[in-house]
């Protein structure tokens, strides 16, 4: 039951680290410093707002469950017609996950309790 704990709370920042890699590549266009960090600074805000949901998710695991799976339903929506498939689903397959998830563990959350203090 502990795994149950820790795999959404893992998931969730190695996805977080994802996105904010991701946002490294406009620091190798040709653009001035200033374009640079405006633009890294743009594409790192679905990075801070993930850490923001796992910091809510890590204390409230059942409202974890809905920022997550919104994040997913929003970001293939926003998608659909402008990215492949592929794409698609490896930001919102992991989001779903986490928040399937979270919710697994908001409904066992008194076992994982027992668990995790003895």
């Amino acid at each position: 039951m502990g795994l149950l704990f820790w795999t959404p709370r893992v998931l969730g920042i190695l996805f977080a680290v994802f996105l904010g890699m991701s946002a490294m590549d406009d620091l190798s266009g040709g653009n001035d410093f200033w374009k640079s960090m405006s633009a890294l600074f743009v594409h790192l805000m679905p990075a801070c707002a993930m850490f923001v949901a796992l910091a809510i998710a890590w204390r409230w695991a059942l409202l974890g469950s809905i920022l997550y799976g919104a994040s997913a339903v929003c970001f293939v929506y926003w998608s659909w017609s402008l990215v492949p498939l592929a794409e698609q689903l490896s930001i919102s397959g992991p989001l779903a996950a986490a928040s399937v998830l979270f919710l697994l563990n908001w409904i066992y959350r008194k076992q994982i309790a027992v668990v995790l203090i003895d």
